[in-house]
C-alpha cells in the first residue's frame, strides 16, 4: 500500500462539536479536553471549538489565564450575530473563527448574506447551511455568488436526519461544480459508511465524503459508488492513490471539515486504515 499521509494532511478536519449530540459535554469539560489536545499527537488534526451562541460565557468562564480559543459559534436565529460578535469582540480569550448560519433554503441564504455583510468584520469564514430544501441547488448559488462556503448536514439524532446517499452525492456534485468549498456536520465519527448497531441508523463515513468530493468531477455516477461503499480497503486506496498534493486541495477546496463530538475515533479510524501513521512512540 502507498506511503500513509501525515498529519499536518489532514490538519483542521475535524471541528470540536463536543458540546453537541450524542456527545453532549458539558461546556467546561470541553473546554479542557480541547486545551489538552494542543500537547498530544492528533492536535493539528483539530480545528475549531463548535458551541452556540449560548455556550460562550460558559466557554470564557472556563478558560484559564493566559490561554486563547478558536470557536464556531452556530447560529440558528440571525438576529443573535450581532450579540455573538460583540461578546466574543469583548472577550480577549476568544477568538471568533467561524459562523455556522442555519437557514431555511435560498431566502434564509439570501437572509444570512444580508446579516453578515451587515454584522460580521472581516476575516470570520461563514458556513451556510441551507437544509435539504427543494431549493438547495439556488441556495448553494446564492451561497457561491456571495463567496462564503455550505454547511452540510449529514446525520442527526434521528434516522430522518441522515440525507439519502443519491441527495449527498447530488449535492457533492453540485457544490464542486460550483466551486463551493463545504463542511458537514453529524453522524461522521467514522470514517466509512455503517448501520450503527444500537441505533439502526446508516451512517456516512468521513472518509468516503472526502473521496467523493475528489471524485466529484468524474461524476454522480462515480460518487454514488464511492459514498455508498464500506470496504476500508477500498476507500483508504482511492485516498491514498490521490497523492499529498491532490488531498491538500481537495481538503482546501471542496471537503474542508466535519463536527464530530468524538476526536479520538476519526483519529484511530485515520490510523487503522493506513492512511495516517501510528504517531512515535505508540504501539
Amino acid at each position: 500500500m502507498t506511503r500513509p499521509f501525515n498529519v499536518e494532511d489532514f490538519a483542521g478536519m475535524l471541528d470540536d462539536a463536543a458540546v453537541f449530540p450524542p456527545g453532549n459535554a458539558a461546556v467546561p469539560d470541553a473546554v479542557r479536553a480541547h486545551l489538552a489536545r494542543r500537547a498530544q499527537p492528533e492536535s493539528e488534526l483539530v480545528g475549531s471549538l463548535v458551541v452556540s451562541p449560548g455556550h460562550l460565557a460558559e466557554v470564557t468562564a472556563a478558560m484559564p489565564d493566559g490561554e486563547r480559543i478558536a470557536v464556531s459559534v452556530v447560529i440558528r436565529d440571525l438576529s443573535l450575530l450581532p450579540e455573538v460578535v460583540r461578546a466574543v469582540s469583548a472577550e480577549s480569550r476568544l477568538q471568533l473563527s467561524a459562523v455556522e448560519l442555519a437557514v431555511a433554503g435560498a431566502s434564509g441564504v439570501a437572509a444570512a448574506i444580508t446579516a453578515v455583510e451587515r454584522h460580521l468584520p472581516p476575516g470570520v469564514d461563514v458556513w451556510i447551511e441551507p437544509g435539504w430544501g427543494e431549493d438547495t441547488l439556488a441556495a448553494m448559488d446564492r451561497t457561491a455568488a456571495a463567496g462564503h462556503r455550505l454547511k452540510l448536514r449529514t446525520g442527526g439524532t434521528e434516522a430522518s436526519a441522515f440525507p439519502p446517499v443519491p441527495a449527498l452525492a447530488t449535492a457533492v456534485v453540485e457544490a464542486v461544480s460550483r466551486g463551493l468549498a463545504f463542511k458537514a456536520t453529524a453522524g461522521l465519527h467514522s470514517a466509512l459508511r455503517h448501520r450503527d448497531p444500537v441505533t439502526g441508523f446508516e451512517h456516512h463515513g468521513f472518509a468516503n465524503l472526502l473521496l467523493a468530493a475528489a471524485r466529484a468531477t468524474d461524476g454522480l455516477a462515480a460518487v454514488l459508488g464511492v459514498l455508498g461503499q464500506s470496504r476500508g480497503d477500498v476507500v483508504a486506496q482511492g485516498l491514498l492513490d490521490l497523492g499529498r498534493d491532490e488531498l491538500h486541495a481537495v481538503r482546501t477546496q471542496r471537503f474542508v471539515s466535519f463536527g464530530t463530538c468524538d476526536v479520538a475515533e476519526p483519529h484511530q479510524d485515520l490510523i487503522s486504515l493506513g492512511l495516517l501513521a501510528t504517531p512515535a512512540g505508540v504501539a
